[in-house]
């Protein structure tokens, strides 16, 4: 009888400690503290113009933190996924069985719409920024995800010239060795690396500056130019997500330096979309799609709905 109320014990005691356990979810991109937010530009001028004397390798992401497209529909921005999220779930609800067909038309019609507008800076700010990083002696470059050969890039290209936006002249040219990122110095613009140069793998940036800045290190040393230090380096970028892997992707990298890293999420280009423009813009997208015949006139109607647009526009997600 004892053993038997033992053995009873013994039972409840191993399910009261099975439903105490709580297995966390997974996050790969957990809380990280060198993560910044500028939401404006002076906010962004504050935070590196009060950088200290010692040098520091600043990398600008290009699409969306320097230059903008001038449309308020763009892949990447919070606005812009919740519209589309919001859109989707309506459709799963009303048992649409197109809905994946429609959800790739809207992308379709906005990568489409992005492409054919105008580049712009995001802040006529940013070249003096830029400018006076240098003076301060600070290295600047740009940093896409793109490729160098691609129309979209030798358009940036040839916008950042337009607006007098130079880049440090870099030390470390080509093809890098183990990320296989192009360092391009251009004519104009300076110092640029492309994460795309038609690698098998792309590499975040992360990795890319963590490779870039070492082999500058590297020949730094071998010049005798310096002491081997700490050395900070700084991604301002405008998309969280990007953010948050080049900083993860830092932390658990094997570095042959003393290197420290920062990432500022610099949002000045989405703050700046006008409510009125979202959403006439989304409807000349309705409209292109009800002419190719993507959809009907109650489609129309359903995507076009107003209440979901001015609830993305009015209280977005964070």
């Amino acid at each position: 009888m004892l053993s038997r109320m033992c053995s009873l014990s013994r039972g409840i005691l191993r399910r009261r400690m099975k439903s105490s356990i709580q297995f966390k979810k997974f996050d790969p991109f957990p809380k990280i503290e060198n993560i910044e937010n500028a939401e404006d530009t002076y906010d962004l001028i504050d935070r590196l113009l009060s950088l200290g004397s010692d040098p520091v390798y600043i990398f600008f992401d290009i699409d969306e933190t320097l230059l903008m497209r001038d449309t308020c529909l763009v892949h990447g921005y919070r606005k812009t996924s919740q519209l589309l999220d919001r859109l989707k779930e309506n459709l799963i609800e009303s048992n649409n069985k197109r809905t994946d067909h429609i959800i790739d038309n809207l992308k379709y019609e906005m990568e489409k719409m992005y492409y054919c507008s105008d580049l712009q800076l995001v802040d006529p700010l940013l070249a003096r920024l830029i400018r006076g990083l240098k003076l301060k002696g600070h290295f600047v470059f740009g940093l896409t995800s793109n490729s160098a050969t691609s129309e979209h890039s030798i358009n940036v290209m040839e916008t950042l010239s337009k607006y007098k936006l130079r880049f440090s002249v870099p030390e470390v040219r080509g093809e890098l060795p183990n990320s296989g990122a192009l360092v391009m110095q251009h004519v104009t613009v300076n110092g640029i690396i492309f994460a795309d140069n038609n690698q098998i793998q792309l590499r975040d940036k992360g990795e890319i500056m963590v490779e870039f800045v070492e082999l500058c290190l590297k020949s730094k040393l071998k010049a005798k130019e310096e002491e081997k230090k700490e050395q900070m380096c700084i991604l301002v970028d405008n998309t969280e997500k990007k953010c948050l892997k080049a900083m993860t992707s830092f932390m658990n990298l094997k570095r042959k330096f003393l290197l420290d890293m920062k990432v500022i999420q610099y949002t000045q280009a989405e703050a700046a979309i006008d409510a009125g423009l979202f959403t006439s813009q989304f409807h000349k997208i309705i409209d292109r799609m009800l002419v190719n015949g993507v959809i009907d006139d109650k489609m129309a109607d359903e995507l076009g709905n107003r209440k979901i647009l001015d609830d993305v526009m009015l209280h977005p997600l964070k």
